[in-house]
């Protein structure tokens, strides 16, 4: 049974308000080069809910987390830098429908071009030549600047990022797009690494309607401003000798970044290239006005055979205390390791010493990838980071988001994965709360999805997924499913779950050593999804008496698209059971034991908590924890005992087969009531109102266990009881012999076995008798044999009896004389009768019929002709 919630009745009153940081903050750029459409999860695997009724629109009361349905727009500020060698972008539909999304390109001065519509498929997520969307009278212009997106529907429902291939014959750089509903601040700050011989490439691009001027100002005191027309886009450059003497002592440099207008239309990109190609790096810029907190966190950085850069830029007002703490990614999370603390004035860049850790970290394994969190003393907003890793042995550059934790949708996550040639792609989520927090993973691919059960993370640990180990090894997911091997790609899905989880943040790597591919992805969902429904399976559960069994509580959450995310097991505070005299409940957590104790119902339910999210227009709000029930009921059904099988003889009851016999039940009960529900026909039952019942055969099951019977007590019906009656159904022939008689002349035996309807010997002896049913007719003329009218029976053994037939009384002078068996036999009939053979009973005629034939008399011997058996 199921139960669908009505949050807007549930909520509770406490409400946690988190700041809602910039998409383009926590969106890196990750590459995706398959092009097949993945199956979304709005089509639930569990049987209870594929009969509910779909969630309605888009009501805030029915989809709290949703945000509303409108023009959407996203932006990159450039599609292409001279030091490029071409432009792919990634596109990912995180919609359970199909999507219409207009591309339009612009040129640095502002100027705009509208490329075809197209259309993306219910989670599909493809990458493509940003050429093939682009009006082919644009394809070979050098002067575009920046590119839309353009859709109807959810915020973020459709997403988009670009990759710069080779850029400086090095790495690519990713470009990210920003959603231009977001609320920004008119500040940014940035600080990025200046190896010798290398140069950056500031990008400031105008989502405005209106020209916007930007002013720079860089970490050695030198300032800058630009003005950028609508939808236009500067590139500022700075060489790596420009830094000046204030930042002599490390290869860095950072900018501060205003709108004189004081709006948030200003979108940035950026990018660090080298002149020998050894190293290229995205320049990432914050909005350290909308922070949740001042500390920063990065997830899954690499420290085996990597040598590691980490920049940090005190961007306050007042100095500040920065120490960074390092934990594995593999191990122990409170294994920790703490450098020393920088102190950094106002507008300070330092290099963290990273020696200690890396000499710390050299024997350790667990340390080959670790998490990092930047403890900061100052205020929220005062510090920004760069993170860096050179491959000593690849030579790959790998850029890792070092950042605050950002709004609650910064908790969930909707990333491209691929796994095309050398291409890996792994996700990591770290907890960045001080406790526990739980999350579930669905990963999408053509054709299917693999979901994860919730897991719980403890404060600081972390979670990998390497996608080619899940597909490769054919790792199962909670349901048992694997992603088919010949899957190349899809989406990876992720968000955070179970009433009272704290913070999480996390990311997909994809690395290509052939392709220079080194990115990071990390863009989220508006708002993590909400509880849609709980249900227990089954919601009905009937147990015999003494017998186990349980109860499973599972739950389907909704995202703020609409795609359905489950089932999977839900947070159970408790079960509860309405009567421990029918049952006993052992609460396992998601599910319950239940034992039955005696006949009748008790009611069971799981209190499930669960998180309220809700969109607000601009930001998703915790609303703090919620409960609601999973029910369903445990019925007890009675046990009925006795035999299966009994006889029937035609009304006849033979000694040693039971035609009657009784059956019984539980007698701790206040109400009874026996029925037979199959093979009625062929039973009549008497005291059906007590706990025990007599059965009367009436007639022969055609099939085994064809006779069923029931009782209900106290209400809760039994099992079907199933009963066989056997009955004698068939005379098999065995043999017959023929022996000389000085009485009679011979004496003939014709031997036969009694098998029941089954094929079956009778177990027993029983009693059989012959009834003649015709005068006797003369076959030889003048003969004077005669037949002897006594019929009658006797008891005879199943398996072997035979039918004497006897000549005539040589002491009467019978006409013909018999003589003794001919050799072969003689073929001269002296007369014939007919008869049957019935078995139960010596009563002849009494019993059931088993056989007809018709009895011959030669000169030489006796025979039976004619037989028929079965007699239908």
């Amino acid at each position: 049974m199921w139960r669908r919630l009505n949050q807007k009745k549930e909520r509770t009153t406490m409400k946690k308000f988190f700041a809602l940081s910039l998409t383009f903050a926590l969106c890196s750029f990750l590459t995706v080069s398959f092009g097949s459409g993945s199956s979304a999860s709005n089509q639930p695997n569990a049987r209870q809910f594929s009969q509910q009724k779909s969630n309605p629109g888009n009501d805030s009361s029915h989809c709290p987390s949703c945000a509303h349905v409108g023009a959407q727009t996203i932006y990159a500020p450039i599609i292409e830098l001279p030091e490029s060698s071409g432009t792919e972008i990634n596109l990912n539909c995180r919609s359970p429908h199909a999507v219409d999304v207009t591309p339009t390109f612009y040129t640095k001065k502002g100027e705009a071009f509208v490329g075809s519509p197209f259309q993306m498929q219910p989670a599909e997520v493809k990458t493509v030549d940003l050429k093939t969307l682009m009006p082919a009278a644009i394809r070979n212009r050098h002067d575009m600047g920046g590119m839309t997106l353009s859709y109807t529907g959810h915020i973020l429902e459709m997403w988009g990022q670009l990759r710069l291939l080779r850029v400086g014959h090095g790495n690519s750089v990713d470009v990210l797009f920003a959603n231009l509903s977001d609320n920004r601040s008119s500040v940014r700050n940035a600080v990025w690494s200046t190896p010798e011989h290398s140069s950056a490439v500031i990008v400031i691009g105008n989502a405005g309607a209106t020209p916007t001027k930007a002013v720079v100002q860089f970490s050695n005191g030198d300032s800058q401003q630009v003005e950028i027309p609508s939808f236009g886009t500067e590139l500022i450059r700075r060489h790596a000798e420009q830094h000046g003497a204030n930042s002599a002592s490390i290869e860095a440099e950072g900018a501060t970044v205003t709108a004189a207008d004081g709006s948030g239309n200003l979108i940035f990109a950026g990018a660090v290239v080298s002149d020998d190609g050894s190293f290229t790096s995205s320049i990432r810029f914050y909005d350290t006005v909308n922070v949740v907190q001042q500390n920063l966190f990065a997830t899954n950085f690499r420290l085996r055979n990597v040598k590691p850069l980490m920049l940090l830029r005190n961007t306050g007002t007042e100095s500040i205390l920065a120490t960074p703490r390092f934990r594995p990614v593999s191990g122990d999370a409170n294994n920790f390791i703490d450098l020393a603390g920088v102190t950094l004035s106002p507008n300070e860049i330092a290099q963290v010493d990273l020696s200690p850790l890396v000499a710390a970290a050299h024997d350790r394994s667990d340390f080959d990838n670790v998490s990092i969190e930047v403890m900061n003393t100052g205020q929220k907003g005062s510090l920004v980071g760069a993170l860096n890793g050179t491959d000593e042995t690849t030579g790959l550059t790998y850029d890792v988001p070092l950042r605050d934790i950002g709004a609650l949708r910064g908790s969930t996550g909707s990333y491209p994965w691929r796994l095309d040639g050398d291409v890996s792609t792994i996700a990591s989520i770290t907890n960045v709360a001080p406790v526990g927090s739980e999350f579930v993973v669905q990963i999408n691919y053509p054709g299917g999805h693999y979901l994860l059960n919730p897991r719980k993370l403890a404060a600081g640990a972390t979670a990998t997924f390497d996608l080619r180990k899940l597909r490769d090894e054919q790792i199962p997911d909670s349901a048992g499913h694997t992603i088919p091997l010949s899957v190349n790609g899809g989406q990876f899905r992720w968000f955070i779950h179970g009433a009272g989880s704290g913070r999480l943040i996390g990311r997909v790597e994809m690395l290509s050593l052939s392709r220079g591919i080194s990115s990071s992805y990390s863009c989220n969902d508006p708002c993590p999804p909400g509880m849609y429904n709980v249900w227990l399976d089954p919601g009905g559960l009937i147990l015999a008496l003494n017998e186990e069994g349980g109860e499973t509580a599972w739950e389907m959450d909704s995202d703020s698209y609409g795609n359905h995310i489950g089932p999977f097991s839900p947070w159970v505070a408790g079960w509860y059971c309405s009567d421990t005299s029918v049952v006993d409940m052992e609460d396992n957590g998601t599910y319950a034991d239940f034992t039955g104790l005696a006949p009748g119902t008790a009611f069971a339910s799981a209190t499930i908590n669960y998180e309220v999210y809700v969109w607000d227009g601009m930001e998703c709000i915790d609303e703090g924890m919620n409960q609601t029930e999973a029910d369903g009921e445990v019925g007890v059904r009675p046990v009925i005992s006795g035999p299966h099988t009994m006889w029937w003889f035609n009304g006849e009851n033979p000694s040693g087969y039971a035609t009657q016999i009784t059956l019984s039940t539980t007698s701790d009960a206040t109400s009874w009531h026996w029925q037979a529900v199959s093979g009625a026909s062929k039973v009549s039952l008497s005291n059906e109102d007590t706990d025990t019942v007599t059965i009367t055969s009436t007639g022969r099951s055609d099939n085994p266990n064809d006779v069923g019977i029931q009782v209900s007590v106290n209400g809760q019906v039994s099992d079907q009881f199933n009963i066989t009656i056997l009955a004698p159904y068939r005379f098999t022939y065995v043999t017959e012999g023929h022996a000389p008689s000085n009485n009679f002349g011979y004496i003939s035996l014709v031997q036969y076995e009694i098998r029941d309807q089954f094929g079956s010997l009778l177990p027993s002896n029983v009693p059989i008798n012959e009834h003649f049913t015709t005068g006797v007719i003369n076959d030889y003329s003048g003969t004077n044999w005669i037949r002897d009218n006594r019929e009658g029976g006797t008891s005879v053994p199943p398996s072997g009896w035979s039918d004497e037939i006897d000549g005539q009384p040589l002491s009467r002078n019978p006409f013909p004389i018999p003589t003794a068996p001919c050799s072969p036999l003689c073929n001269t009939p002296v007369h014939h009768f007919n008869g049957e053979w019935r078995v139960g009973s010596t009563t002849a005629g009494a019993g059931v019929l088993v056989q007809t034939n018709t009895w011959y008399r030669y000169v030489d011997h006796g025979t039976h002709t004619n037989k028929v058996s079965p007699v239908p």
